[in-house]
């Protein structure tokens, strides 16, 4: 009696650790002092990046499927961007083909990934932490 008791707890305390395992953050994030990469670890994912700063500054891009996203200090014109707490958001734009044959049933939406950093002297001296979604 004492063993299949034992074998009960065992299996409930190994699916309750299956259950409640993390799941992989959809996006790999990579930081360095003039850029912020963003790498799908879905496979078949665009990317979307939306940025605002200071200044009312905002930027959206969106990167072919499978591309690494990036946000460089140079701005999309050439100019360096300026000082200060920056957002980001990035989503993962999957194909509905994909999407359907990974998820099943369950039709997940978009996954995405949001922080902040700042920047200081045409530096990211701050990478930031991760954050919601930006609205």
């Amino acid at each position: 009696m004492a063993s299949r008791i034992a074998a009960g707890v065992l299996l409930a305390f190994a699916t309750a650790c299956v259950v409640a395992a993390p799941q992989a953050e959809p996006i790999r994030i990579d930081r360095y002092a003039d850029l912020i990469a963003f790498t799908p670890t879905e496979p078949a994912s665009a990317l979307s990046l939306r940025v605002v700063g200071p200044e009312g500054f905002v930027q959206q891009r969106f990167f072919a499927p499978n591309d690494t996203a990036y946000l460089d200090v140079v701005g999309p014109g050439g100019e360096m961007l300026s000082d200060g707490v920056y957002r980001y958001e990035v989503r993962v734009l999957r194909d509905p083909a994909v999407a359907r044959a990974s998820d099943g049933a369950r039709g997940r939406q978009p996954s995405h990934v949001g922080g902040s950093f700042r920047v200081e002297g045409g530096s990211i001296v701050d990478p930031g932490s991760r954050e919601g979604e930006l609205k």
